[in-house]
């Protein structure tokens, strides 16, 4: 009798050591690559699927920021070439050498390329005439045509 409790008891043991083990030896890991596949793919499928979208910054801090931006650049170009590019010259003065008179001796890339305003429109650049480095900067707004109310513009005054 105690030679079947003993065969049976390792039996039992040896049971219980095949069926726990694996759960013992999977469990853990497998719970962290579950984990690990969870936490990667959640935020894939959320941009996927649109579960979770972030706000589109507006349009007006866009064009704020750009006109921010091309007022530097045209203070630099001012400052090197002693006054800002005419209206013929327009802001490809920032990017390439006018051909256009008065062409400056001392001209330098400010950009590699115009901003355009974020209704894809490129901005308009305007030389007022009655003093010397005054210039407006002029973003179409949402409709895309220039000379409306939605305007946004910017002028540049010393």
């Amino acid at each position: 009798m105690s030679s079947e409790f003993a065969s049976a008891s390792i039996g039992f043991y040896f049971y219980c050591m095949l069926k726990e083990q694996p759960t013992k030896r999977m469990g853990v890991p497998g719970m962290i690559v579950a984990i690990v596949v969870m936490v990667l793919a959640l935020p894939f499928a959320a941009g996927v699927f649109g579960i979770c979208s972030f706000p589109s910054p507006d349009p007006t801090l866009i064009v704020e920021s750009q006109f921010s931006i091309l007022e530097s650049a045209l203070t630099i170009y001012e400052s090197k070439c002693r006054r800002v590019p005419t209206t013929g010259q327009g802001l490809q003065a920032l990017i390439d050498k006018p051909t256009i008179e008065p062409i400056p001796r001392n001209w330098a890339r400010m950009l590699d390329k115009v901003p355009a305003d974020p209704w894809g429109i490129e901005y308009r650049y305007q030389e007022i005439s009655g003093g010397t480095n005054l210039y407006q900067l002029v973003s179409s707004g949402a409709d895309r045509l220039f000379d409306t109310e939605d305007d946004l513009s910017f002028n540049h005054a010393r």
